[in-house]
């Protein structure tokens, strides 16, 4: 009969029980830092985010199950096959169709790691000692991996980094090996008409204050095809507030009548969430649809440590967490932003 495995060092026995209570929690705490960490990193999709926002936690995100790069189909063109015909005997067309393009991105790949030295473990003995340290660095290492991916969410444009939003909403360039100038469905509408050409697309909003509401109206509803609409909006924090202020000023009492509140626990516009988030791009007001614009992991490299492994001429031990994932979009057309807003 097969015996049970047993770790016979105490540390051993430390670490391994450790990483399996502490590692999930940390990773529930470390995601609620921003917006973009709980949307496009989380894991619990049942978890919602800014004080009872509509479920939102891990709307933005999948898990791709091997694969060299990142792989997505689209249809770029409609099928010309479709037609009414003239009766019950007339033809239909046969005409070999070719509007399929595959896109594909890149897996970009995170690391970092935490590391015990024989002096941390000889000084910190006992295992609530140790646990203790392996929790401070699991923590630090954790939340150092998880900002650094919450800002890329935005931003990321280096050719180690994650493609931004800043990138993938857009019109008239290539994003995952698709060209705007020669898909016309590939591209962001910004707040131009609905069919500008590529080249001549605007996202360039400006004063919230004499144009903002009407610039959201407009982005808004070219970022919708029917009940495809952006369900998050994100900015900074000074977005956010421009449109609070434009709200109607209202003193509201709650109980007791000597509590006052002259704001709002929640923002939606159109019902979709309004979220501040410090890592957003300064001036930029994203409209983001989660059902096709997304963070991409790789299986087994999601925000996961690898196992604890023996330096060779030094005494430590050294665990791994690796992280290797990609921001992608289906349907540009469904996302859209507004660059350039002031006060």
């Amino acid at each position: 009969m097969a015996t049970a495995q047993s770790l016979t060092r105490n540390i051993d026995r430390t670490l391994a029980y450790t990483d399996e209570t502490l590692v999930p929690d940390v990773k529930f705490l470390q995601f609620q830092k921003s917006p973009a960490a709980e949307i496009f990193l989380g894991d619990e999709v049942d978890q919602s985010v800014s004080g009872g926002m509509s479920v939102l936690r891990g709307a933005g995100k999948r898990v791709q199950t091997g694969g060299a790069k990142v792989q997505i189909n689209h249809a770029v063109e409609s099928n010309s096959t479709v037609q009414m015909m003239a009766g019950a005997w007339s033809t239909y067309d046969t005409t070999p169709q070719d509007f399929v393009r595959r896109s594909e991105a890149d897996w970009k790949h995170g690391s970092g790691t935490r590391t015990l030295s024989l002096t941390d473990e000889l000084i910190n003995t006992g295992p609530d000692a140790i646990a203790d340290h392996l929790a401070t660095e699991t923590r630090n290492v954790m939340g150092s991996a998880v900002d650094l991916w919450a800002v890329q969410v935005y931003s990321g444009s280096s050719a180690n980094e994650i493609t931004g939003l800043d990138s993938l909403i857009g019109a008239g360039d290539t994003v995952q090996g698709l060209s705007g100038a020669t898909y016309a469905v590939w591209n962001s509408r910004g707040l131009s008409a609905r069919n500008t050409a590529a080249a001549s697309v605007s996202f360039a909003s400006g004063s919230f204050a004499a144009q903002g509401i009407s610039d959201m109206r407009i982005g808004f509803d070219n970022a919708s095809e029917g009940s495809n609409q952006p369900n998050v909006i994100l900015s900074d924090y000074t977005e956010r507030q421009f449109y609070e202020g434009t709200l109607v000023p209202a003193e509201r009492y709650a109980a007791p009548a000597s509590v006052g509140d002259a704001s709002f626990q929640r923002l939606l516009f159109r019902g979709a969430a309004w979220l501040p988030d410090p890592n957003a791009t300064s001036g930029v007001i994203y409209l983001v649809n989660t059902d096709c614009t997304y963070v991409k992991f790789l299986a087994g490299a999601d925000f996961q440590f690898q196992p604890w492994k023996h330096a060779t001429q030094q005494e430590s031990r050294t665990s791994e967490l690796v992280t290797k994932g990609q921001t992608c979009i289906d349907d540009r057309r469904l996302s859209n932003k507004l660059t350039g807003v002031t006060a």
